[in-house]
């Protein structure tokens, strides 16, 4: 009995730093599941297992520490979660939270019974927040019906859970569930996004707008690893394929301008915030490398099949072309994304640790007045038994 209320005293004590934390570490938490993901690609194509050891692990092992953490605080404060879920921004941030738990298990795990159980889960929670998402948004004033970057990890990050469940034999209609929504979110909302963000300057006039840069990536990487949907032919799968990376880079060029024009509020963000570029970045090279490899005459590492021109020198230049431009793009982006994430984590920390000590600092001051009141009480008493 004392064991437990000694620690419920010890979580009414930390609750308030535990809620002051922000959630960019569920970004944080992508963004390692994604640039391992890339890396363990890079570490196949060039025949590199250095690579597995010395960036691949030890990104997965903090990706999931930043996923432990973050349950452990749901799990401490369910309540104030719950109030969080009323705010889209924080719907989405649990989305990707949930997503770097589903990429987790594509790249660092096999088809087990305990795989399984943690697609489920993915599966559970993504629908379950993608729901709540659209509740929340249908049952807003409609003033606030414009959408904006943050509305794509709880719409478009479902996609995700195509990739993996095919590893799993999940049924196709689950598979092709899950490979055909987000397009349609994708070709729905981001439209909509990149003309809000390019006619109004107000818009997304933060750190979130480097989400702008995943949704087409991502439902492209899903589609080359599933291998395409059953439901129609290899032609189409391919076309598909290439409107998805013509319409990836149309984003990403379309998110560095307006990150420019945006600098001085973007750039005041700096630090953990910034966690919203690095899973972009990473889905968006990872899109390049993979449609690289699709192109190629002798490709064998991936099912795509492109169409076969009567020039063959039309295919050879778009091979060298893409293969070049995936390989700038690694080389540039990845260590960028790599630097944001460890700044990014240790920047976090110093900003829960200081949530912790003043609430250590404040519960000693509390102490030490508690203390001199019982004394002057004693003082007091004594005088009066005198």
């Amino acid at each position: 009995m004392a064991s437990r209320n000694r620690c419920r005293n010890y979580l009414t004590q930390y609750s308030n730093p535990l809620e002051a934390v922000p959630l960019t570490g569920c970004g944080l938490s992508l963004g390692c599941m994604g640039l391992q993901s890339v890396v363990n690609e890079l570490a196949s194509f060039y025949s590199l297992p250095v690579l597995y050891y010395v960036i691949s692990w030890p990104f997965l092992a903090l990706g999931l520490l930043w996923f432990t953490f973050y349950i452990i605080r749901g799990l401490c404060i369910p309540g104030h979660v719950w109030s969080e879920l009323h705010n889209s921004k924080s719907v989405g941030a649990y989305a990707t939270l949930f997503m770097s738990l589903a990429i987790s298990l594509h790249t660092g795990l096999k088809a087990t019974m305990f795989s399984v159980l943690i697609w489920s889960c993915s599966v559970f929670f993504l629908f379950v927040i993608m729901l709540i998402f659209v509740y929340r948004v249908a049952h807003s004033r409609p003033s606030q019906w414009q959408p904006e970057p943050f509305w794509l990890p709880p719409t478009v990050g479902i996609a995700v859970l195509g990739w993996t469940g095919v590893l799993l034999n999940a049924h196709t209609v689950i598979i092709e569930f899950f490979l055909w929504m987000p397009v349609l979110f994708c070709f729905v909302l981001v439209p909509v996004i990149s003309f809000r963000i390019l006619k109004d300057r107000t818009v997304a006039n933060n750190s979130t707008i480097f989400i702008e840069t995943a949704p087409f990536p991502l439902v492209m990487v899903s589609w080359i690893m599933v291998e395409g949907s059953e439901w129609i032919s290899h032609f189409a799968n391919f076309f598909l394929i290439s409107i998805f990376f013509v319409f990836g880079n149309i984003c990403f060029f379309i998110t560095i301008y307006s990150a420019v024009i945006r600098w001085d509020t973007v750039y005041k963000e700096m630090g953990h915030k910034w966690a919203s570029l690095t899973f972009p970045l990473v889905a968006y090279s990872r899109s390049a490398l993979l449609f690289s490899q699709c192109v190629m005459k002798d490709n064998t590492r991936i099912h795509c099949e492109p169409v076969k021109p009567a020039n063959l020198t039309v295919i050879d230049s778009l091979n060298k072309f893409v293969f070049v431009w995936s390989s700038v793009l690694c080389a540039l982006l990845l260590p960028l994304v790599a630097h944001i994430i460890i700044a990014g984590s240790l920047h976090l920390l110093v900003v829960i640790k200081s949530n912790f000590n003043h609430v250590h600092e404040q519960s000693n001051k509390d102490r030490a007045t508690e203390t001199r009141t019982d004394d002057s009480k004693n003082i007091i008493s004594h005088y009066l038994e005198i």
